[in-house]
């Protein structure tokens, strides 16, 4: 199985996660069942606990996993608490993550999309807020639509969690999700304007994943 990891933020945030997305050299944290092809060569990056961080720009850089599943995170802290989990690189199913650091560059998603092209299943973790919906997006709609259909978009906030103050119903926050309910992650979009507030994914993600990662074993 295979994951993947995304990043920072509050709302304050959404701005440096726009600009991350211009950075010449974008990064990926990369865990479990992930090595590196480069020139040829195979860098065994599974064998490490990661996430380890690489620069998604190398040339002649390519992702292969023999992972089934892909989890793809946003934050770091989610990413971590993932590679804690036990269960990534019990065989004969092991689990593949990548950190995205944000909003990815289109190095960052070309990689995204080789790796969710591997495998039969992809779960998508952003957090629930505008941020997070244009992360989503991003990526789904860089995945040809036969591999954009194995993809599920998580919402931290189906879970236990502590409610956040609202949005205000005029502001960019509330616009942008409006928007976003024509895009690829209008489920979420749609989630998010319901609730009315953010829910971040770090306290969730480990109920997510096992959820999910369960429903595929007894699938």
């Amino acid at each position: 199985m295979m994951w993947l990891i995304c990043s920072p933020r509050p709302e304050s945030r959404t701005r440096s996660r726009t600009l991350s997305a211009s950075a010449g050299h974008p990064q990926l944290g990369v865990a479990g069942a992930i090595d590196a092809i480069v020139a040829g060569q195979n860098v065994p990056l599974s064998l490490l606990d990661g996430p380890v961080l690489i620069r998604a720009g190398q040339p002649g850089l390519t992702l292969a996993t023999t992972a089934r599943s892909l989890v793809i995170v946003e934050n770091l802290q989610a990413a971590e608490s993932l590679v804690s989990q036990s269960q990534i690189n019990v065989p004969p199913r092991p689990l593949a993550i990548v950190y995205c650091a944000g909003q990815s560059s289109p190095p960052a998603r070309r990689l995204i999309a080789s790796l969710c092209s591997q495998v039969d299943a992809t779960l998508l973790c952003p957090d629930a807020d505008l941020g997070g919906v244009r992360i989503a997006q991003a990526i789904l709609n860089d995945l040809p639509p036969a591999v954009g259909r194995t993809v599920e978009v998580s919402d931290p906030g189906e879970w236990p969690h502590r409610p956040q103050p609202p949005w205000p119903v005029d502001g960019a926050t509330v616009i942008g999700l409006i928007r976003a309910l024509r895009g690829p992650a209008s489920t979420l979009a749609r989630a998010c304007l319901t609730r009315g507030y953010r829910v971040e994914q770090e306290n969730s993600i480990r109920h997510a994943v096992s959820h999910w990662l369960a429903n595929r074993r007894a699938g």
